[in-house]
This record gives C-alpha cells, sequence and structure tokens, in this order.
C-alpha cells in the first residue's frame, strides 16, 4: 500500500500564519509525525510552539516507548518501557512568568 507523506517544517521562528497552516495540515491529515520544537527563551512574551501546538490539537499526553536495541552495549539489557507524560498542566503547560528578570515560575 502506497503511503504518500505532507512534509510541514514547524520551527520557533515560524509566523503564526505558518503555525496555523501547519495545524490545518494535520487536521486534514489526521495523524502527523513531531519531534521536539526549540523554544526561543530570550523573549519572555514568545510562547513555545511545542506548547501551542499542544493546546491547539488538544493533546492530553505525550507517550514514550523506550527499549533497548539487542546490538548496542547498554547498562541495563532488556528495557521495555512506556513513559506517559501528561501535557496540560503543570511544566508542560506552557503556564509560567518572569517574576524578575532570570528568575522565572511555573504555574502547576
Amino acid at each position: 500500500v502506497p503511503v504518500n507523506f505532507e512534509t510541514v517544517q514547524v520551527n520557533s521562528s515560524l509566523t503564526d500564519g505558518d503555525l496555523e497552516a501547519a495545524i490545518i495540515a494535520i487536521k486534514r491529515n489526521g495523524v502527523a509525525i513531531k519531534g521536539n520544537i526549540e523554544t526561543k527563551h530570550d523573549d519572555p512574551e514568545f510562547k513555545s510552539r511545542n506548547v501551542e501546538l499542544r493546546t491547539r490539537l488538544d493533546l492530553y499526553a505525550n507517550i514514550l516507548h523506550c527499549v533497548t536495541i539487542p546490538t548496542v552495549p547498554t547498562r541495563h539489557k532488556d528495557i521495555d518501557i512506556v513513559l506517559i507524560r501528561e501535557n496540560t498542566e503543570g511544566e508542560y503547560s506552557g503556564l509560567e512568568h518572569e517574576t524578575l528578570p532570570g528568575i522565572v515560575e511555573s504555574i502547576k
């Protein structure tokens, strides 16, 4: 079965219009493979594109399946674990502000 991929570039310097186009593409396709997106920490008014995507697409949880690879030497063998991190509260929700220059407070 042939699979067609639509590539959408998302990074911290996207305009709001570019981000909106990416969100429309994700909703249209019903699926996306997304890596981490750099966040600009030098502008306190800047909203993280990661947080924006999680909020706009109502992504409640981040699920990571971690396994060891048999041919790669590791300290621990036969690891097979699933991590589930809730995205809508705490540090991952993006509810934070700078109380004083260089001091950031996260709202839980």
